[in-house]
């Protein structure tokens, strides 16, 4: 090789050098330390009021900051979000910062890059979550069939629905994590208030420090509103998937989050009203106060978006409720304006998520209250109703004893009003269709004590004392507790297959407890098969023990599932 032809590939050599000097990416930036955890709906851990409790928003506020140790800084800085560019900006140094908006829930993998005219250089990926109430941000909950659940499939097309009530963390000890999902259609939550004092919720005062309660939940917050009654129980509590410090949404409402990352078939319902919690219903028959409180239930199922709609439970339109005060005849009109109001604000609700929203109530089966309410019009805006054919009688009444939740009539009662098939065709003759009728089954039982003066070996024939002792409460006995205790030591059981109705007595301490097992609930199945019913729910989850849950999906034709 010639001088010449050496002395050109030097100067080559050279320039390439010198060019790749000047032609590299910038250097690698590190995510610095700092917060992976972000809420678009923001929760006080330590408030009670409602109004302090809550924090909505649209939107998470994101930040972060990265360190450059070596190498060119470049002249751009973006943050990438699962890969997708959310923010840009001029890098200036050997560190920088963002901040950004995020609009949707969920695990993220963050990345910062820094970049020139020759390429960009990324950071390490780091996991950040946004947590927003649809649960999007939660992995899903791990849960087990316990005790005698077997696995369903929900192939039928029938409704398999169960209320969980808000206090069953207590003494219960029935957290959501306990819950067969997988046997359900729909869960009903037990219960959502509606503010209100003195004059407005007094049925309250009959549960130690529950009006309290609600008093500060609303404290701040207008008579009309919905709110949350134990914000311990629904959102502060740690449970198991909701434990961490920083965890944003604990307690029920984290977990049934958390439940239906598992369970997506699952519709979850706020029920609104029960028992104690009906009083406010009753002063509905003022547009204004409809007005306030309908406008609260978007603003709450905008707020917690793992909730597919929403369940009234006021017991009852026209009166005869926990308050014997309060009811009047124009309370009939009142409910169909409600759930007339309710569904058009859902449907406005539908058309801005483009989510489906089911409006639902629980109604007595008593063909009294039934009567005062057009349920021919009121269906229109309802996707179910669940006809709660149960407490029939109970331990509230000591001179007329019955079965509690009787498909029909006793043979020694038949002019009896007070049965499933007497409140199903109280429905159909108002032209209800009888696909949106859903039949109650119990997972309790009710009795009574001391049973004298009874005829014919019938314990119903008779009068009792007291209240049989309870599960929870004198009278009401766990379905549960009554398979576990009341079936031996001179405990007889005894089936009226007339009326479809068990039922355990205690000849030599007159204890006599009506209630529902797998043999009258299977009856209910068969019954709402055969006339074209929409399927059976039940009150309450936490105090069956499988059995009833299991034979009311075999009997709605669900298929056993491996």
């Amino acid at each position: 090789m010639s001088k010449l032809n050496r002395l050109l590939l030097a100067l080559i050599a050279s320039n390439l050098i010198c060019s790749l000097s000047y032609s590299a990416t910038p250097g690698t930036p590190t995510i610095s330390w700092g917060n992976s955890q972000y809420s678009i709906i923001e929760v006080n851990h330590n408030a009670t009021a409602y109004n302090k409790l809550v924090k909505v928003k649209d939107y998470a506020d994101v930040d972060v900051s990265w360190s450059l140790w070596n190498g060119d800084y470049g002249t751009t800085a973006k943050v990438l979000l699962n890969d997708q560019e959310v923010w840009k900006g001029p890098s200036k140094g050997a560190s920088g910062s963002a901040k950004f908006k995020v609009y949707q829930g969920g695990r993220y993998q963050m990345q910062v890059a820094l970049c020139n005219s020759d390429g960009c250089s990324m950071s390490a990926k780091k996991e950040i979550i946004v947590a927003d109430t649809d649960g999007s941000h939660l992995l899903p909950l791990k849960t087990s069939l316990l005790e005698n659940n077997k696995p369903y499939e929900q192939n039928s097309g029938k409704v398999v629905a169960g209320y969980f009530v808000e206090w069953g963390v207590y003494g219960r000890k029935f957290p959501v994590d306990k819950i067969p999902a997988q046997n359900l259609t729909h869960v009903l939550y037990g219960f959502i208030p509606i503010c209100g004092g003195n004059g407005i919720n007094d049925s309250l005062k009959q549960i130690e420090n529950s009006f309290q309660a609600l008093q500060r939940s609303c404290s701040g917050r207008e008579n009309f509103k919905v709110s949350i009654h134990d914000p311990w129980a629904a959102l502060q509590m740690p449970q198991k998937g909701v434990t961490g410090w920083d965890e944003p949404y604990k307690g029920n409402f984290g977990q049934l989050m958390s439940l239906k990352q598992a369970n997506p078939h699952l519709k979850i319902l706020p029920s609104i009203g029960g028992w104690t919690l009906s009083d406010p219903f009753y002063f509905m028959g003022d547009k204004s106060k409809r007005d306030v409180f309908v406008g609260s239930v978007k603003e709450f199922l905008q707020t917690w978006k793992f909730f597919d709609g929403v369940d009234i439970d006021w017991e009852y339109p026209g009166g005869y409720g926990a308050n014997t005060a309060l009811g009047h005849q124009d309370d009939g009109q009142t409910y169909v304006l409600l759930m007339q109001e309710l569904r058009a604000m859902l449907d406005k609700l539908e058309a801005q998520t483009g989510r489906k929203y089911e409006l639902t109530s629980a109604i007595s089966a008593g063909k009294d209250k039934i009567d005062r309410v057009n349920f021919g019009v009121a269906q229109h805006s309802l996707d179910h109703i669940f006809l709660m054919n149960y407490d029939f009688y109970g331990a509230f009444d000591l001179n007329n004893l019955g079965h509690q939740a009787a498909l029909k009539a006793p043979s020694w009662r038949p002019e009896t009003n007070y049965t499933t098939v007497n409140g199903v065709n109280a429905l159909l003759k108002q032209g209800v269709k009888p696909k949106k009728i859903i039949l109650g089954a119990a997972m309790y039982g009710r009795g009574w004590s001391g049973v004298h003066n009874y005829v014919e070996n019938n314990p119903f024939t008779g009068k009792a004392t007291k209240g049989v002792a309870g599960t929870w409460e004198t009278g009401v006995v766990d379905y549960r507790h009554i398979k576990n205790s009341y079936m031996s030591n001179g405990w007889i059981y005894n089936y009226d297959v007339t009326a479809e109705a068990p039922y355990v007595f205690n000849a030599s301490t007159g204890d006599l407890i009506s209630f529902d097992d797998v043999r009258s609930v299977t009856a209910k199945g068969r019954y709402a098969l055969d006339n074209g019913l929409g399927g059976l729910f039940a009150w309450e989850l936490d105090a069956d023990n499988g059995d009833i849950l299991n034979s009311m999906n075999a009997s709605l034709g669900n298929r056993p599932s491996n």
